[in-house]
């Protein structure tokens, strides 16, 4: 009778504890909108996991968002890294890293060496997956299956706040650009210079309103139009196919004679800017145009 008293009494501790454990895996210590790096997520995770299972190692690997290839961000202790890389390279060339992705459950698979398990489970979300939790922990010791459910538990709310994580940062990139075209669209606005933007074939994608002045015209009559219509010339000489700068290639300068919607012909400095994409190829360019008049010294100083 008083060892199944003790049974009971050390059964409804330990189903105390788990709630109480269970209760506690739920929340995530930090403040996932004013995070810096994922490393704090990871050391909350790793924090619960140790009071869970006594595991020797914890090892993330974490998806690239732009490859979306899983990478290794971390061991813990750090000795164990090269141990934990070189065995789970062993578990992707076999295959059982690709199914424990599709598993989204604890996977317990013994090492190369017979001396050591390690469980792996994927972090996911409902959304997408985030990278894969590689636990190291002795063969000798015993998971039971309400660790192992914890575990999962834990590991979707690990995943959950490096999706929030990410999220947040793509949240505070588009706040920033948005401030940065603020800023641009006032500097452009209020230039005293005429401003173009030129796609890559020299086509007007934006004007500012001192360029539509110059062109007496609305902006929404120039967009699209050739910038090259506007310069007085032969007409054969007035290609539509834009030039493509090189990358090396300087800013193209020098005076022209600006022809308006209306006719009227001005005298101006037309300065052209390339505009590179991330692969180095040409996208486009600005241009500015500043009024000559009688008495204005171009930039090398000579007299007009």
């Amino acid at each position: 009778m008083e060892k199944r008293l003790r049974y009971f009494e050390e059964s409804s501790r330990f189903i105390l504890d788990t709630l109480e454990l269970a209760t506690s895996l739920g929340d995530c210590r930090e403040s996932v909108n004013q995070l810096k790096s994922v490393f704090p997520i990871l050391d909350d995770a790793e924090a619960k996991l140790a009071a869970l299972i006594p595991f020797e190692a914890f090892t993330f690997y974490l998806v690239n968002e732009e490859n979306n290839d899983f990478e290794h961000v971390r061991t813990q202790p750090v000795e164990m890294t090269r141990y934990a890389k070189d065995e789970t390279e062993f578990l992707i060339d076999s295959g059982v890293f690709a199914w424990a992705v599709r598993e989204k459950r604890p996977v317990v698979v013994t090492s190369r060496s017979k001396d050591r398990r390690f469980v792996l489970h994927v972090l996911s979300t409902r959304s997408r997956t985030r990278g894969m939790f590689v636990g190291t922990i002795a063969d000798t010791r015993r998971i039971s299956d309400i660790h192992l459910s914890l575990l999962s538990l834990l590991l979707l709310t690990t995943a959950n706040a490096v999706e929030s994580f990410y999220l947040y940062g793509m949240f505070r990139g588009k706040d920033r650009e948005i401030e940065a075209m603020k800023g641009y669209r006032l500097l452009f606005e209020s230039a005293f210079e005429g401003m173009e933007i030129l796609d890559a074939r020299g086509r007007i994608v934006d004007c500012n309103e001192a360029m539509c002045d110059m062109l007496e015209s609305e902006r929404a009559h120039l967009i699209g139009r050739f910038a090259s219509h506007f310069l007085s010339g032969k007409e054969e000489d007035r290609s539509d196919d834009h030039d493509v700068f090189t990358e090396k290639e300087t800013p193209r300068e020098g005076e022209a004679e600006l022809v308006s919607a209306r006719g009227t012909v001005r005298r101006v400095y037309r300065r052209e800017m390339p505009l590179f994409g991330e692969d180095r190829s040409f996208e486009g360019s600005v241009v500015s145009y500043r009024h000559i008049t009688a008495g204005d010294t171009d930039d090398t100083g000579t007299r007009t």
